[in-house]
């Protein structure tokens, strides 16, 4: 029973996250999503693994994401009816093509 609850937690706060980042999170020539939200033991950490396109800009996007994390959780808990929002860990994750494979 708690790892749905741990589950559904998670995908609240993904989707909830990536809505705010479509809406009021811009960096200039860089596109940003949330790829996954996986949650610690005891729910007070979230490791958010962050996509960014391009990679040029990743630095400046993860820069922004930590500057504005507290804004971005308290955006989270104003919109959803949780009591308590985790703390964010990000993650960039570096995708490959399928070209650069093969």
């Amino acid at each position: 029973m708690q790892t749905y609850k741990k589950e559904r937690f998670a995908s609240i706060l993904q989707s909830t996250f990536n809505t705010i980042l479509a809406r009021d999170f811009h960096v200039p020539g860089a596109l940003v999503t949330v790829l996954g939200v996986s949650l610690s033991d005891n729910d007070l950490t979230a490791v958010a693994r962050i996509g960014i396109i391009p990679y040029e800009k990743e630095l400046e996007a993860y820069a922004e994401l930590k500057r504005r994390e507290p804004e971005i959780r308290y955006a989270i808990l104003k919109s959803t009816r949780l009591r308590h929002v985790p703390k964010f860990v990000f993650q960039i994750v570096q995708e490959t093509n399928a070209q650069e494979k093969g």
